[in-house]
């Protein structure tokens, strides 16, 4: 009989214990999705603008509202960049210079990509040499 009590109030404390846990990870867990969501929002249609492309000079700029970091060129050809400008704050404008070497020239890449990150989510932007803003 006491052993059947004592297993009860075990059982009882168990669940009690895991229901307690449940509770804090679901709360844990819908205020980081939260979180994302809110920065995705705010992120919707966010993008690197590249300015123009001229010889070894790439100019871009943040059109959005949010900040844009780790900021990443990314040639054709295979071979990446990152600019002195890690950070681009909304509207400001930047630019970066290709070291011309045997590998590293506009000439040897048909388009770059710019990528970074607006409040954790990743965005880009392109330029073709074929677009407006591969002069």
């Amino acid at each position: 009989m006491i052993a059947t009590v004592l297993l009860i109030a075990f059982t009882v404390v168990i669940g009690g214990i895991v229901s307690l846990w449940l509770s804090t990870l679901t709360t844990t867990t819908t205020g980081t999705v939260g979180t994302q969501t809110g920065n995705q929002t705010k992120c919707a249609g966010a993008y690197i603008k590249v300015d123009r492309i001229s010889g070894s000079l790439i100019i871009f700029s943040n059109p959005t509202t949010e900040s844009i970091t780790s900021i990443l060129i990314i040639g054709s050809n295979g071979t990446s960049f990152t600019p002195g400008t890690a950070t681009l704050t909304p509207g400001q404008v930047a630019s970066f210079t290709i070291a011309r070497t045997a590998t590293n020239t506009t000439a040897n890449s048909t388009y770059y990509i710019l990528k970074g990150l607006c409040l954790g989510t990743p965005i880009e932007g392109t330029c073709r040499e074929t677009d407006s803003c591969w002069v």
